[in-house]
């Protein structure tokens, strides 16, 4: 608990300036803070509160000062003379105390009072007990004489009625050291007195002399400069004669003689080629054997059913036996055929279970009108069985075709967080014409995702109903998250176009629409663990985001 170390000045004030019963008095208090440190020449807050009977009493006034401390922490204010909170200073009955201040106090001169204290009023100031009493006229002040002799401590009276201050009287003559009596009960802070003068300042005491400097020698003088050797006569330089004529060029000098080389002889004439050397013998091959008679024609067996024209297809029906997928990725939707087909739609929780074409099994839910994957897709192929290349190094920035890639290129994601695809997997017009989702099932358009996040509240608010809760996958704060439509998205990040990079798992997860701007910018969806909406946004197809989808 900060304390507030303060003392009272009551200042009685004479009929003379007034006309009538002056309405407040002084107040001081000295402020420190939590560490004792005094607060100098700093603005402060201070509410004084007049509370009767005890320090924790009722309030019977209240106002507010806004003082600047001096630079020993002190500040002055006039009680009754603030800024009025509640009450009336001047209906105080001061004849029915006993009555405490209480000063509250805030040191960076607001209302957020954090340090407090009360102070119980021994005597009230005598201006303000004289509108309810009948006192008579103050005698003058006598004259302060000099300090006695001190006496022997006497017994601790009652506390007398605080007088006014007197004029402060010359400091005695200091006594001999007495005895160290008992401990006395503390008492009230005192009036702070005023500082003594300043002391004239001495006058300065003369510095020491330095030693004398004997006097520098005089320089001697600069001898004369010495003569110069005799430098050597050169010759006179005759002029230059006529350039004479170019002689004729000399005979070459005769060069060393080398040893004496042989004539070459002349080349002889090409001989005929030789002929080509017997090649080496190869193992004996053993005769061919005579071809044996072709066998006569099996008996023909019976004719089989007709198989497929190229019209027709290989089928398989769904789970719930409602739909007919066909290989090339069409379906026939064949209601009632299957009790497990629901009479009416759900549009909420769980539905059955799908697979992809690699095997990967995926829950999937009921949210409004449409059934969504509840996990972000896992694929390596197109769901005709054609292989989607990962693309784990740096052609990743300009390719133009289907890819995929882990995040940071670290199998271990996969499970929980699924692939990230390029844009060009999910184009059909790049692709041509796959569907990387399973059968019966696509890529949602930017549409389709819309009428998902309308459903759930708005662009807005769909966020909190669409993440997975707490932070065991998204970072903090992710908070008021409820998940209710069972979407459970999670944060699994993106690569960048360029270089080997990823980014933002734990904190964002991407999704791509089908919806194309250009042939190289399609929509997409993002969540965001510091928001409670879902956004929507354009990006080039050469990033990596998630996928998930949506049935037909």
């Amino acid at each position: 608990m900060r304390k507030l170390f303060t003392f009272v000045s009551v200042l009685l004030l004479s009929a003379s300036l007034w006309a009538q019963t002056p309405q407040k008095f002084s107040y001081q208090a000295v402020i420190r803070n939590s560490s004792s440190e005094l607060i100098a020449n700093q603005k402060v807050g201070i509410r004084i509160s007049i509370l009767q009977t005890s320090a924790s009493g009722v309030v019977t006034y209240s106002e507010r000062h806004e003082p600047t401390t001096n630079s020993n922490g002190l500040v002055s204010i006039e009680i009754g003379g603030g800024t009025v909170s509640s009450g009336d200073f001047s209906k105080i009955d001061w004849a029915k105390g006993p009555y405490y201040v209480r000063t509250e106090t805030d040191l960076k001169g607001g209302t957020d009072y954090t340090i407090s204290g009360e102070t119980q009023l021994l005597s009230v100031p005598y201006a303000l007990f004289a509108a309810n009493n009948s006192v008579g006229p103050a005698g003058k002040d006598g004259i302060n004489g000099q300090q006695g002799i001190q006496g022997l401590k006497g017994d601790k009276g009652d506390t007398g009625a605080v007088g006014k201050d007197g004029v402060d009287g010359q400091q005695g003559i200091q006594g001999l050291k007495g005895d160290k009596g008992d401990t006395g009960a503390a008492g009230k802070d005192g009036v702070g007195g005023q500082q003594g003068i300043q002391g004239l300042k001495g006058d300065t005491g003369a510095a020491g002399k330095d030693g004398v400097d004997g006097q520098q020698g005089i320089q001697g003088l600069k001898g004369d400069k010495g003569d110069t050797g005799a430098a050597g006569k050169d010759g006179i330089n005759g002029q230059q004669g006529i350039q004479g004529l170019k002689g004729d060029k000399g005979d070459t000098g005769a060069a060393g003689k080398d040893g004496v080389d042989g004539q070459q002889g002349i080349q002889g004439l090409k001989g005929d080629k030789g002929d080509t050397g017997a090649a080496g013998k190869d193992g004996i091959n053993g005769q061919q054997g005579i071809q044996g008679l072709k066998g006569d024609t099996g008996v023909q067996g019976p004719i089989g059913p007709a198989g497929p024209s190229k019209d027709e297809q290989k089928l398989y029906v769904s789970a719930t036996g409602d739909t007919l997928y066909l290989q090339n990725g069409g379906f026939v939707i064949i209601p009632g055929l299957s009790s497990a087909n629901p009479k009416t739609k759900p549009t909420s929780g769980y539905g059955a279970n799908i697979t992809d074409i690699d095997g990967n099994t995926y829950k999937t839910v009921y949210i409004g009108t449409q059934q969504w994957m509840a996990e972000n897709l896992k694929t390596a192929k197109y769901n005709d069985g054609t292989i989607i290349p990962n693309v784990s190094d740096n052609s990743w920035e300009n390719n133009t075709s289907g890819a995929w890639v882990y995040y940071n290129n670290d199998l271990t994601y996969n499970a929980k967080y699924g692939k990230l695809y390029n844009g060009y997997a999910v184009s059909t017009t790049s692709n041509g014409n796959k569907n990387v989702c399973p059968y019966g099932w696509h890529v949602p358009s930017d549409v389709e995702w819309t009428i998902l996040t309308d459903y759930l509240g708005g662009d807005g608010y769909a966020g909190v109903k669409m993440k997975e809760v707490g932070t065991t996958s998204w970072i903090s704060p992710n908070t008021d998250v409820t998940n209710s439509s069972l979407f459970t998205g999670l944060p699994g990040g993106y690569r960048f176009r360029w270089g080997l990079n990823f980014d933002f798992i734990g904190s964002m997860g991407y999704w791509w629409s089908s919806t194309e701007t250009t042939s190289d910018v399609a929509w997409f969806r993002r969540l965001n663990s510091s928001y409670v909406g879902s956004e929507r946004n354009t990006t080039e197809k050469y990033w990596g985001l998630s996928i998930r989808c949506l049935k037909d």
